[in-house]
């Protein structure tokens, strides 16, 4: 998946995924901060979305930070 498609159908949730992917794709570190209390609600709340969230992360190297 690619992240245009990732970021389409995150767009028509309602999460706040699209942002940590629209963060992650322009910042280029290999990390992005989370915190615990959203990490814990997207894998509660969505948790489809969530893992395709954490594997398009993974595919890119970029590593959950929770704070």
């Amino acid at each position: 998946m690619t992240t245009e498609e990732l970021l389409v159908e995150l767009r028509s949730l309602p999460t706040d995924l699209a942002r940590v992917v629209e963060a992650v794709s322009s910042s280029g570190r290999p990390y992005v901060l989370v915190p615990m209390a959203a990490l814990k609600g997207w894998q509660e709340r969505d948790p489809d979305a969530w893992r395709k969230v954490e594997a398009w992360l993974i595919a890119r190297g970029t590593n959950v930070v929770e704070v």
